[in-house]
């Protein structure tokens, strides 16, 4: 079948956007040039202004690829579980997996953020607004629900969510134990277990406490070393 114009210029799109987010990952910004993202998209390099502005805006749609498809992949998988801790292990996994396969992405969007004067006008912030507020919406169900503490603050769960899956993820890459993600997953559900689910800690016996404690420990030692 015969592809329309539409299809033709979105399958366009996308071979420079996938061409764009290969120079940038290998080359860094500052060293990507248009010209060879044209050349590996197969396309003059005036065409590519048909689509960007600039390199600006180029960076900044791999960075909107990159997040809608971690949103909507993160609100496809909490649809299907039925439980708060389920949900949240899903989450933890999705994001650590992805931090680590786009890595150098990550990086180079955080190195950017840095430099400019006014983040929260930007629009990097909006996309990981609408982000994470899948995770805001699962905490928020486990208030409703009892289940979750109510007087910890959700933006402060969260930022302790995913502040310790990429400092995580940072550790691994650093010291090449891509193999320890399913530690990193099971020690942060713990430690939620412990201190956000609803719990009567008079209840919790000297060998559970002990093993909360062992737990803790792996934490500290797994983003130490």
């Amino acid at each position: 079948m015969k592809k329309t114009k539409r299809e033709k210029l979105e399958e366009r799109e996308k071979k420079i956007l996938s061409a764009a987010h290969d120079a940038f990952v290998d080359c860094g910004f500052e060293r990507s040039r248009i010209s060879d993202i044209a050349k590996n998209a197969d396309v003059a390099e005036g065409t590519i202004y048909l689509y960007f502005h600039n390199k600006n805006a180029l960076l900044h749609a791999v960075i909107e690829g990159f997040y809608s498809k971690l949103t909507k992949n993160a609100v496809l998988g909490v649809r299907t579980i039925p439980d708060v801790i389920g949900k949240l292990e899903f989450l933890a996994q999705h994001h650590l997996k992805s931090c680590l396969e786009e890595w150098k992405l990550l990086e180079l969007s955080v190195s950017l953020y840095r430099r400019m004067p006014d983040y929260q006008s930007e629009g990097y912030y909006k996309l990981n607004k609408i982000y994470v507020e899948v995770f805001d919406g699962v905490i928020q169900d486990g208030i409703n629900q009892g289940f979750i503490n109510s007087k910890l603050p959700i933006s402060i769960l969260r930022d302790f969510f995913y502040g310790s899956l990429e400092y995580s993820a940072r550790t691994l890459v650093f010291n090449n134990k891509l193999n320890e993600q399913e530690a990193v997953i099971e020690n942060l559900l713990n430690v939620l277990k412990v201190g956000v689910i609803r719990n009567d800690l008079n209840k919790i016996d000297s060998k559970k406490l002990l093993q909360i404690s062992k737990q803790l420990d792996s934490v500290k030692h797994l983003l130490r070393s």
